[in-house]
Protein backbone atom coordinates (compact mmCIF):
# COMPACT_ATOMS: atom_id res chain seq x y z
CA UNK A 1 0.00 0.00 0.00
CA UNK A 2 1.39 3.38 -1.01
CA UNK A 3 0.79 6.38 1.28
CA UNK A 4 1.50 10.10 0.95
CA UNK A 5 4.34 9.81 3.51
CA UNK A 6 6.23 7.71 0.96
CA UNK A 7 6.90 10.70 -1.30
CA UNK A 8 9.80 12.18 0.72
CA UNK A 9 11.91 9.00 0.85
CA UNK A 10 10.99 8.14 -2.76
CA UNK A 11 11.85 11.53 -4.23
CA UNK A 12 15.05 11.67 -2.17
CA UNK A 13 16.08 8.26 -3.56
CA UNK A 14 15.22 9.34 -7.12
CA UNK A 15 17.41 12.43 -6.68
CA UNK A 16 20.22 10.50 -4.95
CA UNK A 17 19.77 12.56 -1.79
CA UNK A 18 20.54 10.90 1.52
CA UNK A 19 17.91 11.37 4.19
CA UNK A 20 18.98 12.46 7.67
CA UNK A 21 19.57 9.56 10.02
CA UNK A 22 19.24 11.53 13.28
CA UNK A 23 15.43 11.21 13.32
CA UNK A 24 12.80 8.75 12.18
CA UNK A 25 11.42 9.39 8.70
CA UNK A 26 7.85 8.34 8.00
CA UNK A 27 7.21 6.45 4.82
CA UNK A 28 9.35 4.22 2.66
CA UNK A 29 11.13 4.47 -0.66
CA UNK A 30 8.72 3.07 -3.28
CA UNK A 31 10.86 3.95 -6.29
CA UNK A 32 11.23 0.28 -7.28
CA UNK A 33 7.45 -0.18 -7.23
CA UNK A 34 7.01 2.92 -9.41
CA UNK A 35 9.52 1.44 -11.86
CA UNK A 36 7.39 -1.71 -12.09
CA UNK A 37 9.62 -3.89 -9.91
CA UNK A 38 8.34 -6.04 -7.09
CA UNK A 39 8.97 -4.71 -3.62
CA UNK A 40 7.34 -5.16 -0.25
CA UNK A 41 5.06 -2.28 0.68
CA UNK A 42 3.91 -1.48 4.21
CA UNK A 43 0.59 -3.10 5.11
CA UNK A 44 -0.26 -0.70 7.95
CA UNK A 45 -0.75 3.04 7.48
CA UNK A 46 -2.10 5.73 9.80
CA UNK A 47 -3.40 9.26 9.45
CA UNK A 48 -5.20 11.88 11.52
CA UNK A 49 -6.13 15.53 10.96
CA UNK A 50 -8.19 18.17 12.69
CA UNK A 51 -7.70 21.79 13.61
CA UNK A 52 -5.48 22.82 16.52
CA UNK A 53 -4.13 20.01 18.64
CA UNK A 54 -4.46 16.42 17.39
CA UNK A 55 -7.39 14.39 18.73
CA UNK A 56 -7.16 10.64 18.16
CA UNK A 57 -10.92 10.15 18.43
CA UNK A 58 -11.58 12.57 15.55
CA UNK A 59 -10.89 12.19 11.84
CA UNK A 60 -8.28 9.48 12.29
CA UNK A 61 -7.87 6.22 10.45
CA UNK A 62 -5.62 3.26 9.91
CA UNK A 63 -5.29 0.68 7.17
CA UNK A 64 -4.13 -2.84 7.79
CA UNK A 65 -4.08 -4.69 4.49
CA UNK A 66 -7.65 -4.64 3.16
CA UNK A 67 -9.07 -3.38 6.47
CA UNK A 68 -9.67 0.28 7.27
CA UNK A 69 -10.64 1.54 10.73
CA UNK A 70 -12.10 5.07 10.76
CA UNK A 71 -12.65 7.48 13.63
CA UNK A 72 -15.25 9.80 12.02
CA UNK A 73 -14.79 13.55 12.14
CA UNK A 74 -16.28 15.58 14.97
CA UNK A 75 -17.54 18.83 13.47
CA UNK A 76 -16.45 20.94 16.46
CA UNK A 77 -12.86 19.70 16.09
CA UNK A 78 -12.72 20.62 12.42
CA UNK A 79 -13.96 24.21 12.57
CA UNK A 80 -11.81 27.28 13.28
CA UNK A 81 -13.03 29.70 15.92
CA UNK A 82 -13.89 33.26 14.76
CA UNK A 83 -10.60 34.75 16.00
CA UNK A 84 -8.66 32.22 13.96
CA UNK A 85 -10.65 33.01 10.84
CA UNK A 86 -9.23 36.55 11.09
CA UNK A 87 -5.73 35.14 11.64
CA UNK A 88 -6.16 32.88 8.59
CA UNK A 89 -7.12 35.93 6.54
CA UNK A 90 -4.02 37.76 7.81
CA UNK A 91 -1.79 34.79 6.97
CA UNK A 92 -3.16 34.77 3.44
CA UNK A 93 -2.70 38.50 2.85
CA UNK A 94 0.34 39.18 5.08
CA UNK A 95 2.45 36.00 5.26
CA UNK A 96 5.49 38.09 6.22
CA UNK A 97 3.90 38.60 9.66
CA UNK A 98 4.22 34.92 10.46
CA UNK A 99 7.66 33.35 10.79
CA UNK A 100 6.33 30.34 12.64
CA UNK A 101 3.16 28.90 14.08
CA UNK A 102 4.94 27.56 17.15
CA UNK A 103 3.55 29.04 20.35
CA UNK A 104 0.32 30.12 18.68
CA UNK A 105 -2.61 30.52 21.03
CA UNK A 106 -4.88 27.50 20.97
CA UNK A 107 -8.58 27.87 21.74
CA UNK A 108 -10.22 26.03 24.59
CA UNK A 109 -12.67 23.57 23.10
CA UNK A 110 -15.26 21.27 24.53
CA UNK A 111 -15.69 18.41 22.09
CA UNK A 112 -18.73 16.15 22.20
CA UNK A 113 -18.33 12.41 22.66
CA UNK A 114 -16.87 10.91 19.50
CA UNK A 115 -18.88 8.67 17.21
CA UNK A 116 -18.11 4.95 17.37
CA UNK A 117 -15.24 3.73 15.20
CA UNK A 118 -16.16 2.28 11.82
CA UNK A 119 -14.54 -0.71 10.11
CA UNK A 120 -14.50 -1.46 6.39
CA UNK A 121 -13.04 -4.16 4.17
CA UNK A 122 -11.77 -2.02 1.30
CA UNK A 123 -11.09 -5.02 -0.97
CA UNK A 124 -14.76 -6.07 -0.81
CA UNK A 125 -16.33 -2.64 -0.18
CA UNK A 126 -14.17 0.10 -1.79
CA UNK A 127 -16.92 2.72 -1.35
CA UNK A 128 -17.10 2.06 2.41
CA UNK A 129 -20.84 1.48 2.47
CA UNK A 130 -20.94 -1.42 4.96
CA UNK A 131 -19.62 -0.71 8.46
CA UNK A 132 -18.40 -4.04 9.84
CA UNK A 133 -17.37 -2.81 13.31
CA UNK A 134 -20.23 -4.54 15.12
CA UNK A 135 -19.71 -7.79 13.18
CA UNK A 136 -15.91 -7.77 13.55
CA UNK A 137 -15.58 -6.47 17.13
CA UNK A 138 -12.28 -8.24 17.82
CA UNK A 139 -10.62 -6.89 14.66
CA UNK A 140 -12.05 -3.40 15.28
CA UNK A 141 -10.77 -3.46 18.88
CA UNK A 142 -7.25 -4.56 17.86
CA UNK A 143 -7.07 -1.94 15.13
CA UNK A 144 -8.38 0.77 17.46
CA UNK A 145 -5.69 -0.14 20.01
CA UNK A 146 -3.02 -0.04 17.28
CA UNK A 147 -4.26 3.35 16.08
CA UNK A 148 -4.23 4.74 19.63
CA UNK A 149 -0.71 3.40 20.25
CA UNK A 150 0.53 5.00 17.02
CA UNK A 151 -1.15 8.27 18.00
CA UNK A 152 0.46 8.25 21.46
CA UNK A 153 3.90 7.74 19.92
CA UNK A 154 3.44 10.52 17.37
CA UNK A 155 1.99 12.86 20.00
CA UNK A 156 4.89 12.16 22.38
CA UNK A 157 7.32 13.04 19.59
CA UNK A 158 5.36 16.22 18.77
CA UNK A 159 5.33 17.24 22.44
CA UNK A 160 9.08 16.64 22.77
CA UNK A 161 9.96 19.48 20.44
CA UNK A 162 11.55 22.11 22.63
CA UNK A 163 10.66 25.76 22.21
CA UNK A 164 14.34 26.68 21.83
CA UNK A 165 14.65 24.35 18.83
CA UNK A 166 12.21 26.50 16.90
CA UNK A 167 13.70 29.78 15.76
CA UNK A 168 11.09 32.50 15.69
CA UNK A 169 11.41 36.01 14.37
CA UNK A 170 9.74 38.84 16.27
CA UNK A 171 6.49 39.81 14.58
CA UNK A 172 3.39 41.42 16.05
CA UNK A 173 0.83 38.70 16.57
CA UNK A 174 -2.86 39.50 16.09
CA UNK A 175 -3.97 37.25 18.99
CA UNK A 176 -3.42 37.03 22.74
CA UNK A 177 -0.03 35.82 23.92
CA UNK A 178 -1.30 33.22 26.39
CA UNK A 179 -1.16 29.59 25.25
CA UNK A 180 -4.93 29.14 25.48
CA UNK A 181 -7.72 31.53 24.70
CA UNK A 182 -11.47 31.19 24.44
CA UNK A 183 -13.01 31.40 20.98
Amino acid sequence: MVHFVDWLPTLAAAANIELPNDRPIDGQNILRALQGEKCELASQRFWQWNRYEPVVSCNAAMRDGPWKLVRPAISAAMQPCRVDQAVDFSRKHHPEWFASTYGVTLPERQLPAPPAPELYNIAEDPLEKTNLASAQTSRAGRMLQTLETWFEQVEAERQSIEEDQIQMQEFPLPWPSSRRAKC
